[in-house]
C-alpha cells in the first residue's frame, strides 16, 4: 500500500498573471501545460513563455538585488 507521492511545484504567480492577460487561459491550464499534465501546441508555447518570463524575472532580480 504505497502511497503515490507527487512533488508539489512553485510557479512564479508574477508570470502566471501576465500570461492569463496575455493569452487568454487559465491559470490551471498554465500550470498544467508547465508540468506537462497537458498535451498540445498551446501548451508548448506557454511553457516556453513561462520559462522565457521567469527568466528575465530572476535576471531583473539578480541585478536588483547586486546593488
Amino acid at each position: 500500500m504505497d502511497k503515490v507521492t507527487k512533488k508539489r511545484n512553485n510557479y512564479n504567480s508574477a508570470v502566471i498573471e501576465y500570461i492569463v492577460k496575455k493569452y487568454g487561459v487559465s491559470k490551471t491550464y498554465i500550470r498544467q501545460s508547465i508540468d506537462g499534465t497537458r498535451k498540445g501546441v498551446t501548451c508548448d508555447i506557454l511553457k516556453k513563455e513561462y520559462h522565457k518570463q521567469e527568466a528575465a524575472v530572476n535576471l531583473a532580480l539578480k541585478k536588483v538585488l547586486k546593488q
